[in-house]
């Protein structure tokens, strides 16, 4: 796993997914979604996202946004349930890195937001 390569996903300010490779964002997110995402390499390329079919493509573009990468990371890591240093926000690799190897530790897997979504709908 070479945190170089994550992507980070961001659905909001409150939301933040990161994943160890483009492949792994592509298929960890769900077509549905694609209207409400935000995809960033470490470096703050700016991913486009694009359904094919029932399958998500994720691609570079020219769009570099470093700056905000990193505001978006500060907000995310300030937050009371995260509990991290917001200064790692300077070092997106890092920051990947951490997060990811915390996202390992935990026991139970975190359910995607479609599966989120399905159990709310279930639940009335």
């Amino acid at each position: 796993m070479d945190p170089s390569c994550a992507v980070f996903v961001f659905e909001d300010s409150v939301n933040l997914d990161v994943f160890p490779s483009l492949a792994s964002a592509e298929s960890g997110t769900e077509v549905h979604d694609l209207q409400t995402l935000v995809y960033f390499a470490t470096d703050g390329t700016v991913l486009a996202a694009t359904a094919e079919g029932y399958t998500v493509r994720l691609a570079p573009t020219s769009d570099r946004r470093a700056d905000e990468l990193r505001d978006r990371l500060r907000v995310y890591l300030q937050r009371s349930s995260v509990a991290l240093d917001p200064c790692l926000a300077g070092d997106p690799v890092e920051t990947a890195q951490m997060l990811m190897e915390r996202e390992n530790n935990f026991i139970a897997p975190r359910p995607s937001r479609w599966a989120r979504m399905r159990k709310k709908q279930g639940s009335r």
